[in-house]
This record gives structure tokens, C-alpha cells and sequence, in this order.
């Protein structure tokens, strides 16, 4: 046994005869930055290019999938510039997919997604632009490390993503569930063909080194995530309603002719309602016509119960009625009406979000009627003995496609009127008017409106209640909408109602 101290060099040699040639692979696969780059590069395509329209997943994996994309190709942007560019447009899709997921925590999201539709071909163009210098940058590093240059795995993303792009431009709707399987099937083909290649540059020595940063990965995903979910915060807290002009309600007198239009039989709450404007047009009125609606419609209504052999009746929905619609019609001349469409909630309207009112006016496919004049109405509440007033926050005639619950697609022009109520004090209310005048006899005025209320703020993307009503969908968990009218037509001069 050699008890002398072993000198400096041989323990230099000792320890060089005991390591391996080589790490094990299971470690040179996280060490080496041009394993790891690929693999977050090809996961963040796989993201970006396979859609699951189901818990949200549309959203969470291409934003996941875009931080991938910015993390490999950060590494390899010293590599050479097909690698370079492609970093580049990965921080601006980043940016553009935070700026989108803030926006539809807001109220505002469809207008920037109806904005960034307007730049479709353009942002196409940059992600294709994306797989196009990939495959660039793929070749010139085959070819730095001595292999063939070709890679067409990669050129077959490119060509992927553009018909992918093409049918999208052509609006291709659902196609056959075989045809999108083989698509799909393709694609996982091409990413696992892509990784293959990869490897093939391990297994040729080809290594990279990493570009130096200034922000570790983890810090990065890190500031991502804590701006996103303070944006996310910030939009459901402060942007999730439309700013109302609310101010005391000024008195505008012309008690009389409130009194004239009450004696014809308008409810008092609407006559009390009108703005000076109204009230005047309406002071030669000769006659009024009201329907008037509670919803929900089964309040008190009454059952009968059986407790073992005795029967016994109880109410349902007492004290539940929640909103009074009423719907006048005020005799102007002997042939001009105003139409007016007047609610009130009598209870708290619970979620506060927006509302919106569709009309389908008498004059709308109507060649009986025609529209004098313009729009008007009003929104009122009251607090500590206060009535406050607001104008409704968008009142006007659009014109607008959707999908009808048989799947067919229409255009159509209606009237909306968009508000938010707000969350204090009682007595919710508002009302729109317009003026008709009859142009042909025997028609019959059929005046509508939809009043959409939402039920819940747990929404993503947040939806108006006016997208919803144009979307062609009717009630669900999000939305209620509430459809009543007013119907009455006109023979040899007297008014008639259904």
C-alpha cells in the first residue's frame, strides 16, 4: 500500500481516467442550448397550430405557445439571422397576444379584435414570414454543421401554416371530421419529423452557444404572467361597464300635460319619465294605447299542492316580480303615433355589467309606416330621495351579420340602445321613442323589443350585451334576454289592439 501523498498531477490524471468520455445524454439534453431551444421552439408551434375550442384552451396554449417561441428563440438569435428575425417577430406575436387577452377582460375586447381584423392579411403575412426564416435559419444550420442542407420537414410547416391561412381567408367553415383528422395527423407528422432533424445535429457534434441575456427564463415567464393577470385584474375591475353621464334629473314642469296624457290613460311613472322634448310633441295627443308586461310572467301565480291526502295552494314567485316593461302609444295627429318603449326594474337589477335594448321598430319591413323624425329616450334612478338621469351611452340604427340558431347566416339592420346601470339606488329606468306615420291603410303596427340583461361577470372574453344580441344567441348562463311588443293596428280611423 503506497502511504506517500499523491502529488498534484496525479491527481489531475486520476480524475480524468474516472470521468466518462461523454455526459449522459439525459443531461447534455438540458445543458446543451441548441437541444433545448428546439425543443421549446418546435412545442411552441405545436401550441400555436393545434386550436381546442373547450376550457379556454383557444387562449391558454397559444399564449403559452408564444412564450415558448420567444424562450428558443431567444437562444439562437446569435446563430445567424434567419434566427434572429424569427425572435424578432416572436416578441412582437407576444405583445400582440398580451394586448388581445387584456383586451377581452374588458368590454372593449371586440372592438380590438374588429380592429386587428381589419390587418388580417398583414399578420398572416408576418407569421408566415416566421415559418419561412425557420426553415432559412433550419438550412444554414444543417449546413454549418456538415450535413445536407435540405429540410424539408420545415419547409413543409411553411406550406401547412399558408393553406391553413388560405382556407381561413376563404371563411371555410367546419369541414368533415376525416378531412380535419388527416390535417391534424399532418402536423404532428411534420413537428415529429422536425424534431428528428434536431436530434440528427446532436448526434453530428453540432453545438450552439447560448445568446447572453440579461433576464434569466424563469423572471421573463415570470413578468409575463404578472402583467397579464394584472391587465386581466384591471379590465374586469375598472372596464367591464360603459361610462354613464349620471346628473340630477332637473325638473321640467309641464305638470298639465302630464296630467292630459295620464287622463288618456299613459301610466303616470311614464308620463313622469318623459324629457321636456317628448312631453311637447305629445300635448295635442288624442288618444293612448298601453300593453303593459311584468316579467318574469309567473309571478304569484298560484298551485296546488298535496301534503299526504290534503291539498293545500301556495304561491310561487310572491313578491318576485323583477321587471315592468310598458309600451305606449300616444295618437299625435290622425295619422302619426309615437311609439314609446318604457322599463323599470323593481327589484335590485342584480349584475351590473351592460345592457342593451334591440328594436325592431314599426316602420322595419313595413311599407304601412314610415319613421318621422329621430330617436329619443332617456335613463333614470333614484337615490336618498334624488332622481338622476343619464342619456343612453349609444342609441342608433346598425346594420350587422350573425348566425341563426338553424346555422344560417343573415344580415340585419336594427336600432340598439347600449347603457350600463349603476350599482347604487332604485328605481331603475329608461325608456326609447320614435314617431311613425301611416302611409298605407290596413297595416298592422308591430313595434319590438329584446331587452338583453347579463346574469354573470365571469365571462372570457368579456361580451356587451349588444355582441350578444347580435351574435344570434338567446339566453344562457351570461346573458337573459326578455322579447315583448306592442301590436295594434288602425281601421276607418280607430285604433285597435291584439
Amino acid at each position: 500500500m503506497r502511504k506517500e501523498p499523491m502529488t498534484e498531477r496525479e491527481f489531475d490524471l486520476l480524475l480524468e481516467t474516472s470521468l466518462p468520455e461523454a455526459p449522459p445524454s439525459d443531461v447534455t439534453k438540458w445543458v446543451n442550448p441548441w437541444r433545448t431551444a428546439m425543443d421549446r421552439i418546435l412545442l411552441g408551434f405545436a401550441f400555436q397550430g393545434i386550436t381546442l375550442h373547450f376550457l379556454l384552451l383557444q387562449y391558454i396554449l397559444p399564449a403559452i405557445g408564444s412564450v415558448l417561441l420567444v424562450l428558443g428563440f431567444r437562444s439562437l438569435r446569435r446563430e445567424n439571422l434567419w434566427f434572429r428575425l424569427c425572435y424578432v417577430i416572436s416578441l412582437f406575436n407576444l405583445a400582440l397576444t398580451l394586448v388581445t387577452l387584456v383586451a377581452n377582460a374588458t368590454i372593449y375586447g371586440g372592438a380590438v379584435r374588429e380592429y386587428l381584423l381589419g390587418y388580417t392579411i398583414p399578420l398572416l403575412g408576418v407569421d408566415l414570414c416566421q415559418y419561412l426564416f425557420f426553415w432559412l435559419g433550419f438550412r444554414a444550420v444543417r449546413k454549418k454543421a456538415g450535413l445536407a442542407p435540405g429540410a424539408a420537414s420545415a419547409f413543409a410547416l411553411l406550406v401547412w401554416n399558408a393553406i391553413i391561412c388560405w382556407l381561413g381567408l376563404l371563411e371555410v367553415g367546419n369541414m368533415p371530421l376525416l378531412i380535419g383528422g388527416i390535417i391534424l395527423l399532418l402536423y404532428i407528422c411534420i413537428l415529429r419529423c422536425l424534431w428528428t432533424l434536431s436530434t440528427q445535429l446532436d448526434e453530428a457534434g453540432y453545438a450552439v452557444q447560448a445568446a447572453p441575456v440579461r433576464v434569466e427564463d424563469g423572471l421573463l415567464v415570470k413578468a409575463f404572467a404578472g402583467v397579464l393577470a394584472l391587465g386581466l385584474v384591471v379590465g374586469y375591475a375598472f372596464f367591464d361597464s360603459y361610462p354613464m353621464e349620471w346628473t340630477p334629473a332637473v325638473e321640467t314642469g309641464h305638470q298639465e300635460i302630464r296630467d292630459h296624457l295620464v287622463d288618456l290613460g299613459m301610466p303616470a311613472q311614464v308620463a313622469e319619465d318623459l324629457t321636456e322634448e317628448d312631453l311637447l310633441t305629445c300635448a295635442e295627443a288624442t288618444e293612448v294605447l298601453v300593453d303593459q308586461e311584468i316579467y318574469p310572467p309567473e309571478s304569484n301565480r298560484e298551485e296546488v299542492r298535496w301534503e299526504g291526502s290534503r291539498p293545500y295552494t301556495v304561491t310561487l314567485h310572491e313578491a318576485e316580480e323583477e321587471l315592468r316593461i310598458t309600451h305606449v302609444a300616444v295618437r299625435l295627429d290622425e295619422d302619426t303615433w309615437k311609439i314609446l318603449h318604457h322599463f323599470c326594474w323593481l327589484v335590485d337589477p342584480g349584475v351590473r355589467g351592460t345592457e342593451s335594448i334591440q328594436f325592431w321598430p314599426a316602420y322595419r319591413n313595413s311599407e304601412g309606416w314610415e319613421k318621422v323624425g329621430d330617436w329619443s329616450g332617456q335613463l333614470l334612478y333614484d337615490r336618498n330621495g334624488q332622481t338622476y338621469g343619464a342619456p343612453f351611452c349609444r342609441m342608433e340604427e346598425e346594420s350587422y351579420s350573425g348566425v341563426s340558431m338553424f346555422g344560417d347566416a343573415y344580415t340585419a339592420t336594427d336600432v340598439f340602445a347600449e347603457f350600463s346601470l349603476p350599482g347604487e339606488g332604485q328605481n331603475h329606468r329608461g325608456y326609447a321613442s320614435y314617431s311613425i306615420r301611416e302611409c298605407q291603410e290596413g297595416w298592422v303596427v308591430d313595434a319590438w323589443m329584446n331587452y338583453t340583461h347579463p346574469l354573470s361577470q365571469i365571462q372570457f372574453p368579456v361580451q356587451t350585451a349588444a355582441e350578444h344580441e347580435k351574435s344570434g344567441a338567446w339566453n344562457n348562463y351570461r346573458f337573459e334576454t326578455i322579447q315583448t311588443a306592442l301590436q295594434f293596428w288602425v281601421e276607418e280611423g280607430i285604433a285597435k289592439q291584439f
